[in-house]
């Protein structure tokens, strides 16, 4: 079992750490010549001494992790490997750099994997949105991801009921592939029986950037949309309302630079014209249907380089 996987999971797990203190403390160690193994076995007092450089964040990240934490890490890798659950950390070959790009510091150091390890590498794209979508709103869920399962786009969501669960399962029936992002460990989530057929046919993935023993939390779901939108090139976010994950979801894509289409929700109105105003654009045509060429014209939009934050999420 490799020791520095089994560190930065450890100091995951420790209360209090967040993916930008241990990227951090990562950055650190590996300026000083040492390994996070090496450091997370010696006594706390110890550990400060070893650490020339990294500053406050790093070093209460040290001190943080226990030998109990490091005990659970092993324990639960040996877990995940056992459901045929794999790791692909920041350092390794694997890593999907648009995560760096797009997150920065507060990417995830360890990514947990189950199901088809191609989706990682393939283009995709977002379709989220509100988890009691209507009828139209269902609709275009599904025929966005029929669009980039007919372009060989692979979807990625959050998983969630509605409009999440309609895109993932949409893309598997047109016979294209999805990602599905948790905000939870891999040995807390059950997967429909749709997500665990494709699994098996190697077109569906579950990924998440948590412990393997993480429930469902706020802050995980909040890294989660950020995930998503690092993640995708377009991002359609279906039926947002004033508050929630999807006008979350849609403002992180925003931040980002990603192109933003919304299908708007009955009786949201404000909430469409704002995002509009912040260059969001239509996924809808003049009669209410899944617009195919603004879809492309998305597509075909040049990224920006730079995300217009340079920290989204650095608690």
């Amino acid at each position: 079992m490799d020791p520095e996987l089994v560190a930065t999971l450890a100091l995951l797990m420790a209360t209090g750490n967040a993916f930008v203190a241990v990227n951090r403390l990562t950055v650190a160690a590996r300026q000083a010549g040492l390994s996070l193994a090496s450091l997370c076995e010696l006594p706390p007092l110890q550990r400060i001494q070893c650490l020339p450089v990294g500053g406050s964040i790093a070093a209460g990240a040290l001190a943080r992790v226990s030998c109990a934490d490091m005990d659970l890490a092993r324990v639960l890798i040996e877990r995940a490997q056992a459901r045929g659950i794999w790791v692909v950390a920041q350092w390794s070959t694997g890593y999907p750099t648009c995560l760096t790009a797009y997150l920065a510091e507060a990417a995830p150091p360890l990514l947990f994997c189950e199901g088809a390890p191609g989706i990682l590498a393939a283009p995709m794209a977002a379709v989220v949105g509100t988890r009691i979508p209507t009828e139209a709103g269902g609709q275009a869920s599904a025929a966005s991801a029929t669009w980039m399962a007919t372009q060989r786009i692979a979807v990625v969501s959050g998983g969630a009921r509605g409009v999440d669960s309609v895109a993932h399962e949409q893309a598997l029936r047109a016979g294209g592939r999805t990602i599905v992002v948790l905000p939870q460990g891999l040995l807390t989530y059950t997967p429909p029986a749709p997500i665990s057929v494709g699994m098996a046919a190697q077109q569906a993935l579950l990924l998440s950037a948590f412990p393997p023993n993480a429930e469902w939390a706020t802050h995980a779901a909040l890294m989660r949309n950020a995930i998503i939108t690092a993640f995708a090139r377009i991002v359609c976010v279906i039926e947002p309302h004033k508050e929630g994950g999807s006008i979350r979801t849609a403002r992180c894509a925003l931040g980002q630079g990603k192109p933003v289409l919304v299908a708007p929700a009955p009786n949201a109105a404000d909430t469409f014209v704002h995002l509009l105003s912040a260059s969001a654009r239509p996924l809808l045509a003049a009669d209410g249907s899944v617009d195919p060429a603004a879809l492309l014209s998305a597509w075909a939009r040049e990224l920006s380089k730079k995300p217009r934050q340079a920290e989204l999420f650095s608690r």
